[in-house]
């Protein structure tokens, strides 16, 4: 089941469900960016995130051994550094945020994963086949202009409740307890 989200409500609950599972507070906000920018392109952006924070992988906030690449940790080295050439990614868990930096980097992208594949420009989306699961082997590749993209819409999407949920619960731990000091100060539910 599903419940309806706004782009806000995506971008910071994934957010601060990322800093909350331990990662950088930059490395959250790419989540959240990434989040957004899937979900406009009807993608399930939340979903994905919830994904990548449910799966080991291999990077500084997970530090799993032999686990697969963070699809998190490859879209930012990609958009800090984007490749000239075709790149094997190999397998990368939530392989599905790698379109965030095809669509955040303005160029012409496909992204390929056994069972299908993304063709990501300026003008939007264009998928083939089968989402990919939580960890998938990829491929990068510059791309051209598709017919059939699916432009951005910025409206509300939905949300798989239990990734909703995932998400939220990890968001809490930014949460500080309360005490008497911060109640005096005016923290706390509205009266």
């Amino acid at each position: 089941m599903s419940e309806i989200r706004t782009l806000s409500e995506i971008t910071t609950t994934c957010t601060k469900a990322v800093r909350g599972a331990g990662c950088p507070w930059g490395m959250a906000e790419e989540a959240g960016l990434a989040a957004r920018l899937l979900s406009a392109h009807g993608l399930p952006g939340a979903e994905a995130v919830a994904d990548l924070l449910a799966t080991p992988r291999s990077c500084p906030c997970s530090k799993a051994k032999g686990a697969p690449a963070c699809g998190l940790a490859e879209m930012v080295a990609l958009l800090d550094a984007p490749p000239t050439s075709d790149v094997a990614l190999g397998d990368t868990a939530a392989p599905l945020l790698l379109l965030g930096f095809a669509l955040a980097e303005g160029g012409y992208w496909d992204l390929r994963w056994p069972g299908g594949a993304a063709r990501c420009g300026p003008a939007g989306v264009s998928l083939c086949g089968e989402l990919p699961g939580p960890i998938a082997r990829v491929d990068l590749a510059r791309s051209i202009e598709a017919e059939d993209m699916r432009p951005a819409d910025w409206r509300s999407r939905p949300v798989k409740e239990d990734a909703w949920g995932a998400l939220e619960d990890l968001a809490s731990r930014l949460l500080v307890p309360e005490t008497t000091q911060s109640r005096a100060s005016g923290a706390g539910p509205d009266r």
